[in-house]
């Protein structure tokens, strides 16, 4: 059963599934459809509704008094340690109204405002008891740019109202007065204890400065370090000098005491050209000796020991000569290698000269850094007394400036008290609940018709079963008929409609035989009645046409279109499937190029002896000889004869009744797509006169309105009382409507 329930849902929603819905028409279209004869309920709930909801929004709220006053306020900035001044202020001062908003709705206001004498000789009840009751009618306001604060206050009656504006205006202005008057002595006492502070500071650094200006005076003591600097200079570039002379001979300068013996010979030959040609002579004798023995001349040859005795005696000579360059009187150096300077050495002159300087020089750096030092620390000390003393006068300034300030006005100011106000202030806005209330009401009773609606699961009217056909076309409507039709124009109409449908599905047709399955969701949608009638016009219009009975369980078109003596017809659709010959189990109707393949002497039981291929093998001879085929089966979710011809029929016709439920239409189409069947279109039958006007159709009925005179209505001949008894009203009117022309033809 759950899954039963299940199964309706899903169907439900394929019928209503909104990409179908969109591609038969719109929102309001659907809409339309769901309200469609449920018009004057929807009216008379959705007005009942309004009424009710527009009193309700009116008298939801009671009168409402309402009185404001304004108060202004005055921006004051008081400057301690910054000098940005007012700029800086009016930067902040939208947050600092928004401070004195929440000021005025605290505590801080509205106990005082709600225990004065002006506001308890109104009050009553809650209004003079309960703090947040007493507040719940403060409104304060702000707007952005102004120095004006409105504070305003409801009540329900003009006294109270103006009471409560004027006693919280006051409270709020007391309150401010009281803040600014604390504010003014925490600064007073943060700027007094700023200025003590700073004449401690401005004391020490007087006291620093006159102990740095003990040796030197401070007027003096730039001049001073100019002339040390100059001097230090000039040291600096003549020991510079110095020390590029002795670079200049070779001697590295450094800061220890110079050994004679260091100098080499050829370092003091630079210097003196007697030693540099002694140095020369001596090469030129140990070349010859070298030169001499590489002839092998021995060191025992005479030569070779003249010329070492000659070479040990410019040995000497030149050391004797060298050690008086290097500063020895007598040409020697005593054991210890150490000798007096004598001027007469260049080398040992400068060496001295370099140390006298080096000593001067660094004495004098030293001492001009020192008083470099010295002052910079007085620069320093006066730019600090400068800075102290300009914030020692400001801070004296804004301390006269707040002592001055604090007898004026404070920031706050009433500019305007609330006035007793004549009429209530909530006027407009009971109107607009009340609008609201109805349009609410209003919505509310359509809502309730339209949910309704679409819980109703029938199919009423011709819109609902063309929302939910997607892409399945809608071929057309039928007619409510009654069961005995003696109305020419409910004939002329019915049979129209069903012409209109057999063009619609001629223009699809192949050139070959044309085979049509006609079905329905559920026994009585009329399947039966549309394959006659469409049978009828088929032949009409010239058409070689065959009506298959395949309905085994229901047999109607069999009983309906023979004789009661030939319906006992004992061939039919099962002996043409198993091998009779197909012309003996065709029935010839009383109407020019229509027969019939009745069911023959086929039991319900026999349904299930059908099966597809021989279900086939009948529609391809069915389709050699005749022009159109139109098969009536069962029921699509009731029968096995249903689903085996529509899968092998050219088109399916599925036709639905008003009364059937949306469920079993929608699961009827999905089985029908499932099997592979080809929908030629949905046919929507008993529809009522407001269906076929709204339909594509209403040109059958305005051309029959205009058309009120007896030559139409004499069009329709009605054929005998147990013909139209058997056929139903539906294949009747098409078989009156032109049957006296065919009549006189035949007779002509």
């Amino acid at each position: 059963m759950m899954q039963s329930n299940h199964d309706q849902r899903q169907d439900v929603d394929l019928f209503l599934d909104e990409h179908e819905a969109a591609d038969s028409g719109s929102h309001a279209y659907q809409l339309h459809a769901l309200l469609r004869g449920r018009y004057h309920w929807a009216l008379i709930l959705g007005m009942t509704l309004a009424i009710a909801g527009a009193s309700a929004g009116y008298f939801s709220q009671g009168d409402v008094y309402k009185s404001t006053s304004l108060i202004a306020i005055s921006p004051v900035s008081q400057r301690i340690l910054s000098d940005r001044g007012d700029d800086s202020f009016a930067r902040h001062f939208d947050s600092w109204v928004q401070r004195q908003l929440a000021i005025i709705e605290g505590p801080k206001v509205l106990e005082p405002a709600m225990t004065s004498d002006e506001w308890q000789a109104v009050a009553f009840g809650a209004y003079g008891t309960s703090l947040k009751f007493f507040g719940n009618g403060l409104a304060a306001n702000h707007k952005r740019g102004q120095e004006v604060i409105a504070i305003s206050y409801e009540a329900p009656i003009p006294e109270l109202a103006q009471a409560g504006a004027n006693t919280i205006t006051k409270a709020y202005k007391a309150e401010l007065e009281r803040s600014e008057q604390h504010e003014d002595s925490q600064r007073l006492r943060v700027l007094e204890n700023l200025r003590l502070d700073l004449q401690r500071k401005i004391e020490k650094l007087q006291a620093d400065k006159r102990a740095l200006t003990t040796d030197h005076s401070e007027r003096t003591i730039g001049d001073v370090l100019d002339r040390m600097t100059l001097s230090r200079d000039q040291l600096e570039a003549d020991l510079s000098q110095v020390t590029l002379e002795l670079q200049e001979l070779g001697v590295t300068s450094s800061g220890e005491e110079t050994n004679p013996e260091q100098f080499s010979l050829e370092q003091l030959a630079t210097q003196d050209p007697q030693l540099a040609a002694m140095l020369q002579s001596r090469n030129k004798i140990e070349s010859d000796i070298a030169y001499k023995t590489r002839l092998g001349m021995g060191h025992r040859h005479n030569e070779i020991r003249d010329a070492h005795a000659a070479l040990d005696t410019l040995n000497a000579q030149i050391e004797k000569h060298a050690n008086t360059l290097r500063g020895s009187p007598d040409g020697t150096w005593s054991p210890d290698g150490n000798s007096p300077t004598d001027a007469s050495s260049p080398i040992l002159a400068l060496k001295a000269k370099e140390r006298r300087l080096s000593k001067k020089y660094e004495d004098a750096k030293a001492e001009t850094e020192q008083l470099a030092r010295i002052y910079g620390q007085l620069q320093s000390i006066a730019a600090d007394l400068d800075l102290r003393n300009g914030e020692l006068t400001d801070t004296i300034g804004l301390i006269e400036n707040l002592r001055i300030e604090g007898q004026a006005a404070g920031r706050a100011e009433v500019i305007r008290t609330a006035g007793l106000p004549n009429n209530p202030s909530n006027i407009n806005k009971r109107k607009q609940l009340a609008v609201l209330g109805g349009m609410g009401g209003l919505c509310l009773g359509f809502g309730a018709v339209v949910l309704f609606g679409m819980s109703d699961r029938r199919l009423r009217h011709f819109e609902d079963a063309q929302i939910g056909l997607g892409s399945t076309r809608m071929l057309g409507v039928l007619p409510e008929l009654p069961e005995n039709l003696t109305d020419p124009e409910q004939a002329v109409t019915a049979s129209h409609c069903v012409h209109q449908i057999r063009t619609l599905l001629q223009i699809d047709r192949g050139p070959d035989g044309f085979i049509l399955s006609i079905t329905g969701p559920a026994a009585g949608s009329g399947k039966t009645s549309l394959t006659m009638a469409l049978g009828m016009s088929f032949a009409a219009s010239g058409s070689k046409t065959l009506m298959i009975d395949c309905d085994i369980v229901g047999g109607g078109l069999t009983r309906r279109m023979l004789e009661a003596k030939d319906s006992t017809h004992t061939t039919g659709v099962l002996e043409a499937c198993n091998g009779t010959a197909f012309s003996d189990c065709v029935a010839h109707s009383p109407f020019p190029n229509l027969d019939v393949l009745p069911i023959g002497s086929a039991l319900p039981s026999q349904a299930g002896d059908l099966s597809p291929a021989a279900v086939r093998k009948l529609l391809a001879k069915a389709r050699d000889e005749y022009d159109t085929i139109l098969v009536d089966t069962g029921p699509v979710l009731g029968s096995l004869e249903a689903a085996m011809v529509s899968a092998q029929a050219d088109k399916t016709v599925v036709i639905v009744s008003r009364g059937d439920q949306k469920p079993v239409v929608a699961k009827s189409l999905s089985h029908l797509r499932s099997i592979g069947a080809n929908l030629a279109g949905v046919v929507f039958n008993h529809a009522d006169a407001i269906d076929i006007e709204r339909s594509t159709y209403a040109s059958v009925t305005v051309s029959q309105t205009r058309r009120q005179d007896d030559k139409v209505l004499s069009e329709v001949q009605w054929i005998d009382r147990d013909t139209s008894s058997r056929f139903g009203p539906l294949a009747t009117a098409v078989a009156s409507y032109g049957r006296k022309n065919d009549d006189e033809e035949n007779h002509g």
